[in-house]
């Protein structure tokens, strides 16, 4: 799998504080299904918010920290997402 965009490219304060799934595929630059089925097998590294309804959320800040962390020098390219 390819690594997630780069968040040094994008601006954080246009983000809103919660993220959607269609939200979270478009920064990792994926299909929903794709994350989705991520958070399925529990191999997807950034625990969503509790619900008030069906539909997955995410903490913006937790989903570029873990961007950030993919990015940062020294970082494990092996190609998995890693928490």
């Amino acid at each position: 799998m390819s690594r997630p965009l780069s968040v040094s490219r994008i601006d954080r304060r246009g983000l809103p504080q919660v993220l959607l799934i269609e939200d979270v595929a478009k920064l990792l630059r994926c299909s929903v299904s794709t994350v989705r089925r991520r958070v399925r097998s529990k191999d997807f590294p950034v625990a969503p918010l509790l619900s008030i309804d069906k539909k997955l959320r995410w903490s913006a800040a937790a989903v570029c920290d873990w961007i950030d962390a993919c990015n940062a020098p020294g970082a494990s390219r092996t190609g998995r997402w890693a928490s």
